[in-house]
């Protein structure tokens, strides 16, 4: 045992505990190796970062689960830009400046949903500081339940995406989705693309009137398991996430489109081939191989996934112009037993 910490154990439980309350995550994991005492005092801690922070359920060590939380937490701050947080990205990562940034984060999600909803929102860009931020949407909560009526009857489309090309407009970008928008049940159309959202909570399963759900351009690695009872969903949009595995009954959904083009998927679950639907994309994934789907109209798949029947090649090569190109790889579109139709005419937004 080095010096400094012999002299640590030496002091007492009252002057450790206030050492323990300003340290960083990397300091309370090196001092709770130093006594017994010190590792009873420092897990105690690492308990109350985990609540206060919110760190969703882990097979992790509690520090490894806080070190994953809190490192997706900065690298969010860190793409907003934001400069009325560059302070709190420079300082220690105690439980105070983590719980501070975090409550920044959701209260500027907060007025970002606002100002799509409700008239006379405090504008984000008007407020100065990080606390001015928190301190306004403080009033949100009081003020939807006021209108919370007019609000789930009058709300059904709703467009919350972030502007990909414009650096300058990353401070509007959503962080996490505030739950307000989750009891606005007559939604039909959510358009979330270009944020930096990591997770979709089970309560999108509350908008049971939802017909289009766009997510693309955010950071995905899972769906909610609740997406699945969505019977109304037409329109499902996920490409350029980072997606790993899709939820079992997807099949109970009849969608026109299913896009998962870029992800990381590597496998699909077991029904997933039975899903039925007008469009799937699953180009630019991590497959070794696909199943067939009979269900599928129109799919689009790296062309070496995939073999075509001479029908199919022909139609390609009839329609060279109109296939899609990803990088080197060719994209096929191949009909399985069903009509080939011009895919350009759907309304492209919802392909590239």
């Amino acid at each position: 045992m080095s010096t400094i910490a012999s002299n640590l154990t030496t002091l007492s439980l009252d002057t450790k505990r206030e050492i323990i309350q300003h340290l960083d995550l990397r300091s309370l994991a090196a001092l709770g190796q130093t006594d017994k005492l010190f590792k009873i005092l420092t897990d105690s801690q690492l308990s109350k970062f985990i609540q206060a922070i919110q760190c969703p359920p882990s097979q992790e060590s509690p520090i490894q689960q806080i070190k994953s939380h809190v490192e997706e937490l900065y690298a969010k701050a860190d793409q907003l830009k934001d400069n009325r947080i560059q302070h709190l990205l420079t300082q220690p990562k105690t439980l105070e400046n983590v719980s501070l940034l975090q409550k920044f984060l959701k209260a500027r999600d907060i007025l970002i949903l606002w100002s799509k909803i409700l008239p006379n929102a405090p504008m984000l860009d008007q407020l100065k500081t990080c606390d001015a931020v928190i301190e306004n949407a403080d009033g949100f909560s009081d003020t939807f339940n006021q209108n919370k009526q007019q609000l789930i009857a009058n709300t059904t489309f709703l467009d919350l995406q972030g502007i990909y090309f414009d650096d300058r407009a990353a401070p509007h970008k959503l962080t996490h989705i505030p739950s307000e928008l989750f009891e606005l049940s007559q939604l039909k159309f959510l358009d979330l693309r270009n944020n930096l959202l990591t997770e979709i909570p089970d309560e999108i399963g509350n908008l049971t009137n939802l017909q289009h759900l766009a997510l693309c351009r955010n950071s995905l690695k899972t769906l909610p398991s609740k997406i699945v009872i969505l019977k109304t969903l037409n329109n499902l949009i996920l490409r350029h996430n980072k997606l790993e595995s899709l939820p079992l009954g997807m099949t109970s959904l009849t969608l026109n489109i299913l896009n998962l083009k870029h992800n990381q998927l590597s496998f699909l679950p077991n029904d997933f081939h039975n899903i039925s639907c007008a469009y799937l994309d699953i180009t630019n994934n991590q497959f070794s191989s696909i199943p067939r789907f009979p269900n599928a109209m129109k799919l689009l798949c790296n062309s070496n996934l995939l073999p075509l029947t001479t029908q199919a090649a022909k139609v390609c090569n009839d329609n060279r112009k109109k296939i899609i190109a990803g990088g080197k790889a060719i994209i096929a579109i191949a009909a399985l037993g069903l009509a080939y139709y011009n895919i350009g005419l759907i309304c492209p937004s919802l392909f590239n």
